[in-house]
């Protein structure tokens, strides 16, 4: 099987053959040089400035072959194949540790903000939630201690208020008490 392609005056072959004693395959490279006059596409290299004149213009002065056996190539190709498979298994692992990684460091301030919640409903106003850093979540902790801090602090006043309210019953239970010891002394 031949393929090729022409090029100003420069032919590449590619073709793929088996050796003639049967043993092994290979593919060949064959590249036609021509002579004189202009740049070369094939490999990009610009002719002076004022070319000399050749009598041998466009003339073919020779070619390059190169023979690559099929089983070295196959082996090659295989090789390539087998780190890019690794490579890219690799960047795979690394992108899933990478995110699980992230993704805690995301969501442990939020886990401790909801433990703290929980402890709050259930009563405890002495949680303490340190903010860490200047984000989303730190401002939410901070707000929230601010929130408990009040919860606190009304607690305190009401708690204040009930035994100061105690202690006004019990006053005037006892002058109650002492009115009516009078009245029925007096009767």
């Amino acid at each position: 099987r031949n393929r090729g392609a022409k090029v100003a005056t420069t032919e590449v072959v590619w073709s793929e053959r088996d050796d003639p004693g049967g043993a092994a395959s290979y593919f060949e490279f064959v590249a036609h040089v021509g002579g004189g006059g202009g740049a070369d596409p094939l490999f990009s290299v610009d002719a002076p400035p004022n070319p000399p004149k050749d009598a041998h213009a466009g003339e073919a002065i020779g070619h390059v072959q190169v023979g690559v056996g099929r089983e070295r190539a196959a082996a090659r190709v295989k090789e390539a194949l087998g780190t890019a498979a690794i490579a890219s298994t690799l960047f795979v692992l690394l992108a899933i540790a990478g995110s699980l990684v992230l993704a805690r460091r995301i969501t442990a301030p939020i886990r401790r903000l909801a433990a703290a919640a929980d402890e709050v409903a259930e009563g405890r106003l002495d949680v303490v939630v340190a903010p860490a850093g200047h984000d989303e979540i730190a401002a939410l902790s901070r707000t929230f201690g601010s929130m408990v801090a009040g919860l606190r602090e009304s607690r305190e006043r009401i708690e204040d208020y009930q035994r100061t309210l105690e202690r006004k019953v019990e006053a005037r239970t006892a002058q109650l008490a002492a009115s009516t010891e009078h009245a029925v002394a007096l009767q």
